[in-house]
Parts: structure tokens; C-alpha cells; sequence
């Protein structure tokens, strides 16, 4: 199954999961290690793989001066039941131009990815720092891989490394609740100097 056919069969599955008090625990910590990195405020900031919007409006809470949401699954957008700002694409290809953004956010899509390396490329094209998510090897990551269906591709911290170290990312990998990484990354200023 592809992960836009699972998306779009799922969508109405995942707002109800979210709303449950472990699951919203788990989220409130990945929430907490993501802390203040971004800044977002008055920055304009792409949400890839934003589902429903969760962090897509928090962005906006916290004083961005544009969010735009992108997603796979028009349903899943459809679900976000907000006025905000989305754009059904691929993540591999998204229709956004070169450094249109100041922060690129992906939290919880890199899991369906066997080499989120070719996304982390696409988002260093489109922004300037990168606030990215990646799921631990663990037995709930496992035993979530098998129950939802889909294969999620879990990672170890040696194993980010080796995907980023080559990407030209300086970077921050911090432990999330026992089940995330979370990866701060600021791409070098590539302008031409004053």
C-alpha cells in the first residue's frame, strides 16, 4: 500500500488517536524537546507531511508570518477543519521555489521513508533550517509498524548521522520520550556577502 493510499484511508483515524491522553502525553513531549527551536515568530515556515495541521497551527500560534501545510493526502488536509494555508503535494517534489522559506517543519513523516535523505535535500532547497522528526528503533515502533500495516522505518542516532553528515546540515539530534528523535538543523548561508 502507499503511504498517500494508507493516508487517505487513515485520515479520520488519525485525529481520534491523537485525542488520546497517552498519545497526547507522548506528542506533549515531542513538543517540549522541539522547546523554542524554531523561532518561528515572523519567520514564514512549510509544515511537510502536517496531516491534519496540528503543527501547522501551532507554528501559527507562535507568531510565524506565514504557515503553509503540505501533505499527500487531500484528506488528511480535508480534516484539519481550519482556514489555514495548505498544499496537497509529494514531499520528494514540492512545488515551492528555491529558499522561499525560513523554517521547514516534518514531524512525524519521515518514518515512511527508507531514505529520508532525498526529503532532507528537497527541504535544504526550499528553506533555511529544518526542525525534522525520525522514530527510535524501538519495540513500540515495531509493534506500531505491524498493527497500522505500513512499513516505518525506525532509526538509531548512529544511522542519523550517517544520513545528515553528508547532506552539509550543521545539526542537533535530541532524544524525544524514549520513542523520537528530534533534528535541529540550520543550512549555511549560501548568499553572496554585501
Amino acid at each position: 500500500m502507499t503511504v498517500k493510499k494508507y493516508f487517505d484511508r487513515k485520515s479520520g483515524y488519525y485525529r481520534w488517536i491523537f485525542s488520546i491522553p497517552i498519545i497526547r502525553y507522548f506528542e506533549m513531549k515531542e513538543l517540549e524537546t522541539i522547546g523554542p527551536a524554531p523561532d518561528v515568530k515572523n519567520r514564514k515556515v512549510i509544515d511537510v507531511g502536517c496531516g491534519y495541521g496540528r503543527y501547522t497551527k501551532l507554528w501559527s500560534k507562535r507568531g510565524a508570518a506565514l504557515v503553509i501545510g503540505v501533505d499527500i493526502s487531500s484528506r488528511m488536509i480535508k480534516k484539519s477543519g481550519e482556514k489555514y494555508n495548505f498544499i496537497q503535494a509529494d514531499a520528494l517534489h514540492l512545488p515551492i521555489k528555491d529558499r522561499s522559506f525560513d523554517v521547514c517543519t516534518c514531524i512525524g513523516m519521515l518514518n515512511y521513508y527508507s531514505d529520508p535523505g532525498e526529503f532532507i535535500k528537497e527541504a535544504k532547497r526550499i528553506s533555511k533550517e529544518l526542525v525534522l522528526t525520525f522514530p527510535k528503533r524501538s519495540v513500540i515502533g515495531r509493534v506500531y509498524s505491524y498493527i497500522s500495516g505500513i512499513k516505518i522505518y525506525l532509526k538509531t542516532e548512529e544511522e542519523l548521522k550517517h544520513i545528515l553528515n553528508p547532506l552539509s546540515v550543521e545539526y542537533k539530534i535530541k532524544s524525544c520520550a524514549g520513542l523520537t528523535w528530534v533534528v535541529h538543523g540550520r543550512l549555511p548561508d549560501t548568499s553572496p556577502p554585501d
